[in-house]
């Protein structure tokens, strides 16, 4: 039985939620996987594991931060050595998004739309030995794989080609019944969010449009509930779920972020959001609620996922595996 080694960013949860996804396909062709996550990101996600790719082997290793032990900090841990032994037995590794397995490794592959390298480079301008580092484990980079139309960031990688695969489908994705929406927006969190004030303040002005500002405890996809909305974070996951449930999305942020910026102006290329739409603007009622009422708008969203999405198990074909 072959051996693959899935190694998550421990930024969030998206990235491990991702691979999970990715473990419970590759089980269906035949490997055993293992999972390499934080601690924080295996209990948050301990019943979804469970529930979708239950024969998974969770490992639980150290906060690395963004990339790794290259993470710019005064406080960075190595990789231990039996992490290091352990990835060396894998047929194959794969990270989503993280070049430092390309220290100790022939090669791996990598999946992501954008790297950490490039954040750095970004918000970093005294971060030239970590940059160099990474980049010296990114040319072990046997294939990078992104998802289609959101590999757009500029990379200091970008010798490395790119290869654009379709979004994913996960077997967990709910059954869309357009009928079952809630006359509501949820406002998606993620690691950035609204205060108080602001939050008080959006919710008078959805009252005043006929729309609830709820949290997404307020609504069940396993009852067929779903909002008319959702706005917030640009995250990469959190535009795959909305599209996936074919919920309209609205980029809702705080604060300079290169990766968010990027997926907000491919979603207004593509034709998803408005092309005036700025999300770190307070939310324009009016363009909100010409946004929702926009009929071509809707059938994008729909049809653009049809199109560009498939069953993981399809994706790891095109893959090579």
């Amino acid at each position: 039985m072959p051996k693959v080694g899935l190694v998550a960013s421990q930024n969030g949860l998206g990235h491990a939620r991702r691979l999970t996804h990715f473990s419970a396909a590759f089980l269906e062709m035949g490997y055993e996987v293992n999972l390499f996550i934080s601690e924080f990101q295996a209990q948050a996600l301990g019943e979804e594991i469970l529930d979708i790719s239950p024969n998974t082997i969770v490992r639980k290793i150290d906060v690395y931060g963004l990339d790794g032990p290259t993470q710019i900090s005064s406080q960075v841990n190595k990789v231990p050595n039996w992490l290091r032994k352990e990835l060396l037995k894998f047929d194959v590794v794969l990270s989503d998004n993280l070049t430092w397995p390309g220290e100790f490794l022939d090669s791996f592959i990598l999946m992501g739309h954008f790297s950490w390298i490039d954040y750095w480079k970004t918000e970093n301008s005294n971060s030239h030995i970590e940059i160099e580092r990474a980049v010296a484990h990114a040319s072990k980079i046997s294939n990078w794989y992104a998802p289609v139309d959101f590999s757009q960031i500029s990379s200091t990688l970008n010798k490395i080609e790119r290869i654009e695969i379709p979004l994913s489908r996960y077997i967990s994705d709910p059954t869309i019944s357009q009928n079952s929406k809630l006359a509501s927006v949820s406002f998606s969190n993620g690691t950035t969010g609204l205060n108080k004030l602001e939050e008080s303040s959006l919710r008078r002005d959805f009252k005043c449009i006929g729309l609830e500002l709820v949290t997404k405890e307020s609504y069940s996809h396993k009852q067929g509930e779903f909002p008319t909305l959702i706005l917030g974070r640009p995250g990469f996951g959190t535009i795959r779920d909305c599209l996936a449930m074919g919920i309209p999305f609205l980029p809702c942020w705080n604060g300079k972020d290169p990766e968010l910026e990027a997926n907000q102006e491919t979603l207004k290329r593509i034709g998803l959001i408005p092309a005036s739409w700025e999300g770190t603007q307070k939310p324009h009622m009016e363009t909100i609620r010409e946004f929702l009422n926009d009929e071509n708008f809707q059938d994008r969203i729909r049809d653009y996922w049809t199109r560009n999405s498939a069953p993981i198990v399809e994706i790891l074909a095109k893959m090579g595996f």
